[in-house]
């Protein structure tokens, strides 16, 4: 049983995005390339903060300030990538004077967000996916604060919002550095909703489905901003 519920969180979990990687952006080696760039940069905008998570936690409480700073880390790191990658594009457009595929395709936006994506669900869930494998609860866990659903479940939905949410953000965050037009406000906009939905998983423990609940809603307002650039 522990075996079943494990592989149904694991494929829950990473099964989309995948899939997303392998359709789109896995068929360009261009594409891939921004992938990994943008995955690794965020890589390294986590550490520090969890260095300083491991000197200011108290036990299991997540310390607000911990949160801000992870959240302002990643998205300096999505700022820099993409403002590196439209000055390249830029430069190389006015060398070649043509604009190459897929560099101008909002395909590399989703590159960008699917690599934070994937990474931020191997670092952030990996533990987890493993744990859920484990005998004799594997994938059954619950809380006196959430008798009802299981905490690995509640996982893998966070997982999934965060992997919209990234996949939204870093849209937004091209848009903002190509067009150039309110650009510190749209960039102001994105901390803001990451720093939302960062904040709101705290919900999690005083309500086990109010946290998720209104992670939905930051994710759903980022992808109505996105859809609106294209």
């Amino acid at each position: 049983m522990a075996v079943f519920l494990g592989f149904s969180y694991f494929f829950l979990v990473l099964g989309p995005i995948f899939v997303f990687f392998v359709k789109v952006v896995s068929r360009k080696p261009e594409l891939k390339l921004v992938a990994i760039g943008s995955a690794f940069l965020w890589l390294l905008s986590i550490i520090i903060p969890a260095f300083f998570a491991d000197l200011l936690s108290q036990g299991n409480k997540v310390i607000i300030p911990v949160l801000v700073a992870s959240v302002l880390f990643q998205e300096i790191s999505r700022f820099i990538f993409v403002h590196v990658y439209v000055n390249a594009e830029r430069t190389i457009v006015e060398k070649t004077g043509q604009a190459l595929s897929p560099y101008s395709d909002w395909t590399s936006a989703l590159s960008a967000g699917a690599g934070i994506a994937i990474m931020y669900t191997l670092v952030i869930h990996g533990g987890i996916i493993s744990a859920t494998f484990d005998e004799p609860r594997g994938g059954d866990f619950y809380s006196d604060d959430c008798p009802d659903v299981s905490l690995y479940w509640i996982s893998a939905i966070n997982a999934l919002l965060f992997q919209a949410l990234h996949l939204a953000l870093s849209i937004l965050t091209f848009d903002a550095f190509r067009k150039l037009s309110s650009k510190k406000i749209r960039c102001a906009f994105i901390v803001l909703l990451h720093m939302g939905a960062a904040l709101s998983t705290l919900i999690n423990q005083v309500s086990c489905v109010g946290g998720p609940i209104v992670v939905a809603v930051v994710v759903v307002i980022s992808w109505i901003g996105a859809l609106k650039e294209f």
